[in-house]
């Protein structure tokens, strides 16, 4: 896992991402993304929602995607354009609000 000047990881390999976790271009930016199922609608705000709360301590904001029992959840950084140690960091601390 290397970093360019902006903080870019430009070479992140499977082991790297946390479990359930992938890569994604979207614009031609690498997202960090991943899908939790959740039992209804209100679970899944309620994740949102801790989502959001992390989002806010960090002042890092991802993409987030609810819908009836699941969340789409998209960690990147615009000024890097692309996915940073930070992303990672985030990535792991949102499946810790699962557990």
């Amino acid at each position: 896992m290397a970093c360019d000047s902006s903080g870019k990881l430009d070479s992140l390999a499977a082991v790297d991402l946390p479990d359930g976790w992938r890569v994604e271009q979207q614009d031609e930016v690498d997202h960090l993304i991943k899908q939790y199922r959740f039992k209804n609608f209100v679970s899944a705000m309620h994740f949102s929602n801790e989502i959001a709360e992390l989002a806010e301590i960090h002042n890092h904001h991802p993409m987030i995607i609810t819908e009836w029992g699941k969340v789409s959840l998209h960690w990147w950084t615009h000024t890097a354009k692309g996915i940073t140690a930070l992303d990672l960091k985030l990535a792991r601390l949102s499946d810790d609000l699962t557990d």
